[in-house]
């Protein structure tokens, strides 16, 4: 569904309002370093939608899920997650599947650290994904670790393009360029 930026911007306002009143009393109203808090809360959720915003229109994929729990267990380990947004795009050849999962901290995606079974949080969530029955024929197209961030930038440069270039995507994507054109339209094009 296509909203405007100022509707998104209004339920950005509204989400962090929300959430500040769900999860305080008046702790973030009552002194100015807390409504500084609050106010930067909104100014991070707008940048965040739209910089998600924009990353979406550059793509053929479509979010299908979000919050998305999934429970497995084998033998002697049980697992349980929530899988913060699950995107899919349907093809000739079949559904795609993409997993983006969402971080406040500095956790950074380590392909070594996946390698060596260390970070396996991507590969499990597109495991859960992949185990659903609708899905059981689907391929994975990539899993990414998004930041949520509001990062400084140079003024010289395009402000706009300098932030979508701090908070894109980081993670792993199938080596079909037929895929990697689906996921994003610029890179595809500039990768030739």
């Amino acid at each position: 569904q296509e909203i405007t930026w100022q509707e998104r911007n209004a339920l950005a306002e509204k989400c962090a309002k929300e959430a500040v009143e769900a999860y305080a009393t008046d702790i973030f109203v009552s002194s100015a370093k807390n409504q500084y808090l609050t106010k930067q809360m909104e100014r991070v959720l707008k940048k965040t939608l739209d910089i998600l915003t924009t990353q979406l229109s550059g793509s053929d994929f479509s979010p299908e899920a979000f919050e998305k729990s999934f429970f497995h267990t084998d033998r002697n380990l049980s697992l349980h997650g929530v899988i913060d947004r699950i995107d899919s795009c349907e093809t000739e050849s079949g559904k795609l599947v993409k997993i983006v999962d969402y971080k406040s901290g500095n956790r950074d995606f380590s392909l070594e650290e996946m390698y060596y079974g260390l970070s396996m949080q991507l590969a499990v969530y597109m495991t859960a994904v992949l185990r659903e029955k609708e899905n059981k024929d689907a391929t994975p197209a990539a899993m990414f670790f998004y930041h949520v961030d509001d990062p400084l930038v140079d003024k010289k440069e395009d402000p706009k393009q300098e932030v979508l270039k701090k908070q894109r995507v980081k993670g792993l994507v199938n080596n079909n360029m037929e895929i990697v054109r689906k996921l994003d339209y610029a890179f595809a094009d500039a990768a030739g």
